[in-house]
């Protein structure tokens, strides 16, 4: 790489980006390598192939992360928080203002909010079945699949008391069979060379993830509740998420709807909102942080707009911040360990798991939403069920942005509302 870039430049390039990077995590990721190896030629291609292969390889949200990435290699962990809020800051300020707009919704928003809620199954399915032909191309890692799915779908009917951990569970299971049976393809060792980062800052970022991950729960086991648990929950979410933004749906809805603080329509509403916004599918942290209703959290002690926005806040960082550690504790030891065998086998089955836990999550979601059609009539069971279909024709045959398809659903359902009454 060449002299590192100033703070400046790196916000200006981060900003725009985030204006404009609609289609999810592989056009993230497009757009990122147009700008940063063809354009601007801060890395060569080899360079930025092994740094998306780490991100892919962490848990957290990769475009995010590879982002996040680019500023540290540039300038530091200070770096890439600059990159990273840039990078998020527009689509996590539209998810806030659709927060903040929940408490004044019509009834002719809500029907449009159903609507995107339809087309959000449609946008979960399509996104399995792309991770499944990338993760899962063997008989082996697809039962590993079916493995994530059922350990999500069935822990809490045989042992309810674990099944706050069935996400974590399915994780776990998976990546130690996946060591077990060994690991796919070869890969090179990896480029990626560190020099930002010194050795005590990266066991620092590596307590940071940990303690993300894991001491909420246990204050929370000691008796320290209240504005602490949604925090603790979107914290879990981002720390022991796997493959990609879309892989949160399932660890978000167990912690927040199941716990009752966000209902299942506000969520699956949310999910398609954050699907129609440029920037990373992250920023549905933002949003949840706004609608979440729960004692001691801000839109509950403060109230009103201030209290939303600075739940919003709260939110956005809580579900990134365990990612962002992650990138900062393993950046400089990728090259040692990217091709050992035991690592690549572990991440092929965890991989092959998150799979079945979006197949899990979209089971969840349909039940979800059919719930909510039959509460207005058989008929529009079958339409939601006609859109529903429809839009994943769309995306999958003719490769639609998801945005324009769920906002497109969402005015459809709108539509008939007012025809059929």
């Amino acid at each position: 790489m060449d002299a590192p870039v100033p703070l400046r430049v790196l916000a200006r390039h981060f900003l725009g980006l985030g204006c404009i990077a609609f289609g999810g995590p592989v056009a993230h990721l497009a757009h990122f390598r147009t700008r940063f190896v063809e354009e601007e030629t801060w890395m060569d291609d080899a360079t930025f192939v092994d740094l998306v292969a780490l991100c892919q390889s962490l848990p957290g949200p990769s475009s995010s992360q590879t982002c996040f990435a680019i500023g540290v290699l540039q300038r530091g962990w200070f770096g890439g928080l600059v990159a990273w809020s840039c990078f998020i800051l527009p689509s996590a300020l539209l998810m806030a203002g659709l927060a903040v707009g929940m408490s004044t919704l019509t009834d002719l928003d809500l029907t449009l909010l159903h609507g995107v809620a339809v087309a959000a199954l449609a946008v979960i399915l399509n996104a399995m079945f792309g991770l499944a032909a990338r993760l899962t191309p063997d008989g082996a890692t697809r039962g590993l699949a079916v493995v994530g799915a059922a350990t999500l779908l069935l822990m809490p009917w045989l042992l309810p008391a674990l099944a706050p951990l069935a996400t974590l569970i399915a994780v776990v299971l998976c990546g130690v069979v996946g060591w077990r049976l060994g690991a796919g393809p070869g890969e090179g060792a990896g480029r990626v060379a560190c020099t930002t980062v010194g050795p005590m800052a990266s066991r620092v970022a590596l307590l940071l993830f940990l303690g993300a991950a894991f001491l909420p729960g246990l204050l929370q086991a000691a008796g320290v509740g209240g504005g602490l648990d949604p925090a603790a929950g979107l914290l879990r979410s981002g720390a022991f998420v796997f493959g990609g933004g879309h892989v949160v749906l399932p660890l978000l809805q167990a912690e927040v709807v199941d716990t009752g603080w966000v209902d299942q329509a506000t969520f699956l509403a949310g999910y398609g909102g954050a699907n129609t916004v440029p920037g990373p599918m992250f920023s549905f942290g933002a949003f949840l942080g706004g609608v979440i209703q729960a004692p001691g959290w801000p839109t509950s002690t403060v109230g009103g707009a201030f209290g939303v926005l600075l739940g919003c806040f709260l939110g956005v960082v809580a579900l990134n911040l365990p990612g962002l550690a992650v990138v900062v504790a393993c950046l400089p030891f990728w090259e040692d360990v990217r091709h050992r065998p035991g690592v690549r086998s572990t991440l092929r089955g965890i991989n092959a798991g998150v799979v079945g836990l979006l197949g899990a999550a979209f089971v969840m979601a349909v039940a979800a939403v059919g719930s909510m059609s039959l509460e207005r009539g058989a008929a529009w069971l079958l339409v939601d069920v006609a859109i529903a279909a429809g839009c994943f024709a769309v995306l999958r045959g003719q490769r639609a942005p998801a945005w324009a398809v769920v906002l497109g659903a969402g005015a459809a359902v709108a539509f008939l509302n007012v025809v059929l009454g």
